[in-house]
């Protein structure tokens, strides 16, 4: 048996990761639905979660909304 290295960890998460792909035609058209539309949604989110809360709340808001600007421009 061979060690564990960090490539074949890799390997096996992908694998993992992917293993149900195509089993399943309404799992993976709603996964590729969010994968779509989830950045637009989460904005949506965003824009009304921002005229309902209070001040306290939209600092966290707006990190959120940096932290997600960041995960889509690195991604």
């Amino acid at each position: 048996m061979s060690p564990l290295t960090l490539e074949s960890l890799n390997i096996r998460f992908f694998q993992w990761m992917h293993s149900g792909a195509g089993v399943n035609p309404f799992r993976d058209d709603l996964a590729i639905f969010f994968s779509e539309v989830g950045p637009y949604l989460l904005l949506l989110l965003f824009i009304i979660a921002w005229f309902f809360t209070d001040d306290k709340k939209k600092v966290v808001l707006i990190e959120a909304t940096e932290a997600s600007l960041l995960g889509l421009i690195l991604n």
